[in-house]
């Protein structure tokens, strides 16, 4: 049983404990991409900070950690220490970061390109 009482307090997300299966983490990340998929959330929505989140939710705050990483890799959201964490801007635009419109395309996976300076 939460500490703190949430019945009126305005979070800027609030997913169903009901929704919720182990492992936990999976069913967190999985239950905010479906919120933003089907509109609940948009992109450069804040979401609300993790301590609040794990406090709402009753769990632990290292659980809150590993969805958002989820969904920070999956590019569905982004965070800056200090500033929290927002949608991606982009989220919308590309409908592969989100679900599989066409089941014959072959997922390569995330593209990464990394520059190095070499000091001679």
């Amino acid at each position: 049983m939460p500490v703190n009482s949430f019945d009126n307090y305005p979070m800027s997300w609030k997913p169903n404990t009901k929704d919720l299966t182990p492992p936990l983490y999976k069913s967190l990340a999985q239950l905010l991409e479906n919120d933003i998929q089907n509109g609940t959330l948009n992109p450069g929505d804040k979401l609300p900070p993790q301590r609040e989140l794990a406090d709402f939710l009753d769990l632990n705050l290292s659980t809150i950690t590993r969805a958002f990483k989820i969904c920070e890799l999956k590019g569905l959201i982004s965070g800056t220490t200090g500033k929290g964490t927002y949608i991606s801007s982009d989220v919308q635009t590309s409908p592969l970061l989100l679900s599989t419109l066409n089941e014959d395309y072959i997922d390569m996976g995330a593209a990464f390109h990394y520059t190095s300076k070499i000091n001679i």
